[in-house]
């Protein structure tokens, strides 16, 4: 949080009020992308999160082919990233992005979204910017219960 909240900052992803306090983790996910899959549409964003930070858990051309992390410019045209192992890209959730297809091998990426809702722990992409998400109620019910 620290990490993205200081480079939100540096880019004018986060306003001047926005503190590193009001900002949480809003989902982890572990993405695995086998042969055929990809995210087509290059008008995908992350709608009610801040932040976003992939992190590259398999090694490009080795591991898997194809499956190029692309973002829509300011201009319309889509810009491929470098993204090896070990890598971590921070954008700004709003911006549009999408991932072509792994064309052989399985591309595995770890994405966090950050947002300025409550800290969830939820087993879902939680929308819901105030309160107690009912599925996050009923996963801490269930996580206490399996530490019985």
């Amino acid at each position: 949080r620290d990490v993205a909240f200081k480079i939100g900052k540096e880019e004018g992803w986060v306003t001047e009020t926005t503190t590193k306090d009001s900002l949480s983790i809003r989902v982890a996910e572990y993405h695995s992308m086998s042969k055929g899959g990809q995210l087509p549409d290059p008008k995908h964003y992350d709608l009610d999160s801040v932040i976003t930070v992939d992190m590259m858990l398999a090694r490009p051309t080795v591991d898997y082919q194809g499956g190029n992390f692309q973002t829509e410019e300011a201009d319309g045209t889509m810009l491929s990233h470098s993204f090896e192992i070990g890598d971590a890209l921070f954008f700004c959730s709003h911006k549009s992005h999408c991932v072509s297809e792994v064309t052989k091998g399985c591309r595995n990426v770890f994405v966090v979204e950050i947002w300025q809702g409550p800290r969830r722990t939820c087993p879902h992409r939680c929308e819901k910017l105030s309160g107690p998400c009912p599925l996050e109620q009923n996963h801490s019910e269930a996580v206490v219960n399996l530490n019985v």
